[in-house]
């Protein structure tokens, strides 16, 4: 789907699912889910001491908090969100490594889980936002078509960056299905959500 094309149904679906004065809806959070083999793989041929090894290594046993959402916030979020966007070229698994998922953070080019790793380890290296209020999620588009995006759990509810998207938006306010998000605390955990699309 046109990046265009995406904004727009988000726009429209927006507008009808979440007022501008309406509060955020909670992500309701069901059992554990399956690990996406694509990422299971990756984290099980990494090296501890690589630059990617917080993407799998991680763990929290403190409290689980959230990101004050302000301002200056937005926009360095956003700023990343775009720069990644913009910067990288979108073409899938089979095309650029020969086989259906493969979970690497995106350099230059990727497909969406790959963007959202990338744009993962640049909330957490450049701007210290703590890892367990960023989680990679799965769902599926108006097009049925799988999809991976990042979640940032904040004081505003749960925003969404999307590769198809410079707009981030609240996770309720998207056109997306959502199938299952990364355990906040860590350890390659996975959890169901119950999307409000679905009910």
């Amino acid at each position: 789907m046109r990046v265009r094309q995406f904004a727009k149904i988000a726009a429209v679906l927006g507008g009808l699912n979440a007022p501008a004065n309406a509060s955020a809806m909670p992500m309701d959070i069901g059992g554990p889910a399956a690990q996406p083999q694509g990422q299971a793989e990756f984290c099980a041929q990494l090296d501890s001491d690589t630059r990617w090894s917080i993407l799998c290594d991680y763990t929290h046993d403190g409290p689980l908090t959230l990101l004050d959402w302000t301002a200056e916030t937005e926009d360095k979020v956003g700023n990343i969100n775009t720069l990644y966007n913009t910067m990288t070229a979108a073409i899938n698994d089979r095309d650029h490594y020969g086989q259906y998922d493969f979970w690497v953070p995106a350099i230059r080019v990727g497909d969406c889980e790959d963007i959202a790793m990338a744009k993962k380890l640049a909330l957490h290296n450049e701007l210290g936002i703590p890892m367990h209020q960023i989680s990679i999620a799965t769902a599926w588009t108006p097009d049925d078509e799988g999809h991976a995006v990042l979640l940032l759990h904040t004081t505003a509810g749960v925003k969404v960056l999307d590769n198809l998207t410079d707009d981030i938006m609240r996770w309720d306010a998207t056109p997306l299905r959502f199938s299952a998000r990364e355990h906040r605390r860590g350890n390659q955990g996975w959890v169901h959500i119950h999307d409000r699309l679905q009910m």
